[in-house]
C-alpha cells in the first residue's frame, strides 16, 4: 500500500480542487507502481473531512482509538 500523510491545502487556495487533484495524482502514482491500495487516516470526529475522502472514492475500514484521539482509517482500492 501507498500511504498519504498530512495532505493540507492552505485556505488561500481552497475551492480550486487542489486536494482532489493531489489525490488523483497519488492514485495514478500508486497504480503506476503496482500498489494495491492507497491509504490514509484522519480524525474520526471530523465529519467534513471524512465526507471529503469518501466523496473521493475512499472507503472507511475502521476507527482506531489511540488513547489521545480516534482515527478513521481509509483506503482506496487501486485495482478496481
Amino acid at each position: 500500500s501507498l500511504y498519504i500523510h498530512k495532505l493540507a491545502i492552505h485556505r488561500q487556495y481552497s475551492n480550486r480542487e487542489l486536494g482532489r487533484n493531489i489525490l488523483e495524482l497519488m492514485k495514478s502514482k500508486a497504480r503506476g507502481e503496482n500498489f494495491e491500495f492507497l491509504r490514509l487516516d484522519c480524525i474520526a470526529d471530523n465529519k467534513k473531512l471524512r465526507e471529503y475522502y469518501e466523496s473521493s472514492g475512499f472507503n472507511m475500514k475502521s476507527i482506531v482509538n489511540t488513547g489521545k484521539v480516534k482515527l478513521a482509517l481509509y483506503e482506496y482500492n487501486i485495482q478496481s
